[in-house]
């Protein structure tokens, strides 16, 4: 008989404690106001889509926020019910609330309303970003404000206009504050830090390549762009170790960029700043992984007329500026008939061809120049074959009439 006495005890006080956990789940519930949150939930779906006017949703960041705002706005709701339980005990319709009924310590409100709120913010700052996150703390802040000046404020009227003033103005005031302060956020915060804003909309990264081809000079000074060009240190690094080396046609090709730099910041319609990368700060091991990444932290555009580069950024979601791209919808720098000078290398891959190159790189067959190979000559340009890879000039002797022997100036025979 004891035995059994002493198991519909246990049974029993089973019961209680399962019935008195869900009634306080039932007033944890009712102190989140969630018919408030539902609207907070829609208000919150409506800004984030009309922010993003035109563009792909993120959806993940969307949720994120959502969740975050979520828990903000409970923790929230809950405080409020902790500062108007003397008035809802006066009403009917919220007699029965928890705080009212008595069937909750405001203490136990306070403790649960604020961690709702500090969870919601802290989960706002590591899943969206630090700006929604203080935006949540300033509506939190308002409110404990609010509920340190309630013994002082005895007036009603005076304790809402209070409230709402506060509610209104420190959300305001802390996130412009924090606008005019967020390149040194980190020392408030540490390990947060907003990404730096680039004036003039979204920067221009230049790569080693756009400095050697050097045609981004002439085209920044035609005020087509105002953009702030960039370039990061590893990039100059990797230009003057071209500049270096003790191969002839590097080395030139290494002065020309530094030449095409100065150039550019001698320019007073140009905006060129170095952009200092310090070891560790951007992730990847090779020049072109290190810009792709610089590119997605800045939200900037790159500017080369490496075709491999162009491929990698493009695959990353990185906009590329190729200067190849941009002669292609430009008049060619030389037409048919205009003449040029250069020095033939070595011989090409048809009978008769030599070959040489501009001061940017730009490769030149010309026929009838085989037996010239290490002399300057003067080439006649008979047709110019550019795409997104690069450019090439096909050209014959300057005198000489139609080719010799049958050979010709066609791109695609010279080519193969």
């Amino acid at each position: 008989m004891n035995r059994v006495s002493e198991g519909q005890k246990l049974s029993t006080g089973s019961t209680v404690s399962i019935a008195r956990w869900l009634s306080n789940a039932k007033d944890c519930w009712v102190l989140t106001k969630p018919e408030v949150n539902f609207l907070v939930v829609i208000s919150t779906l409506v800004g984030y889509y009309a922010a993003t006017p035109g563009g792909p949703l993120n959806w993940v960041r969307l949720v994120h926020t959502l969740l975050g705002t979520l828990l903000v706005a409970s923790g929230t709701a809950t405080l409020n019910q902790l500062m108007e339980r003397d008035a809802d005990a006066q009403m009917r319709r919220t007699l029965n609330r928890p705080l009212p009924a008595r069937r909750m310590a405001p203490r136990s409100a306070l403790g649960f309303g604020l961690a709702l709120s500090l969870g919601g913010g802290l989960y706002l700052l590591a899943a969206v970003n630090a700006l929604a996150s203080v935006l949540a703390m300033a509506t939190l802040l308002s409110y404990l404000l609010a509920l340190a000046l309630q013994p002082v404020l005895t007036d009603p009227s005076i304790r809402q206009t209070t409230i709402s003033l506060l509610v209104i103005a420190l959300p305001y005031i802390c996130i412009s504050l924090l606008l005019q302060t967020k390149d040194d956020f980190r020392f408030v915060i540490p390990y947060v830090e907003f990404a730096k804003e680039i004036k003039g909309g979204r920067p221009l990264i230049l790569d080693s390549s756009a400095l050697i081809d050097g045609r981004i000079a002439d085209f920044m000074e035609t005020n087509v762009l105002d953009t702030e060009l960039l370039v990061p240190s590893f990039i100059l690094q990797e230009v003057q170790e071209i500049a270096d080396s003790s191969d002839k046609i590097r080395r030139t090709r290494g002065r020309r960029g530094l030449d095409v730099l100065t150039k550019l910041q001698q320019n007073p319609k140009v905006d060129v700043r170095m952009y200092d990368v310090k070891d560790g700060d951007i992730e990847g091991h090779s020049v072109d992984q290190r810009i792709v990444a610089l590119a997605k932290r800045l939200g900037g555009r790159v500017v080369t007329n490496d075709f491999n580069l162009n491929k990698v950024a493009s695959v990353q979601g990185v906009d590329v500026v190729n200067l190849n791209d941009v002669a292609n919808s430009l008049k060619p720098r030389y037409l048919p008939g205009e003449m040029l000078r250069i020095r033939v290398i070595r011989e090409g891959e048809s009978i008769g061809q030599g070959v040489g190159y501009l001061d940017d790189g730009t490769m030149v067959v010309c026929e009838q120049a085989a037996s010239m190979v290490g002399r300057d000559i003067d080439v006649s340009v008979t047709s110019v074959l550019q795409n997104s890879a690069g450019r090439m000039i096909f050209g014959r002797l300057a005198g000489a009439v139609g080719g010799v022997h049958g050979r010709t100036s066609d791109p695609s025979i010279a080519t193969r």
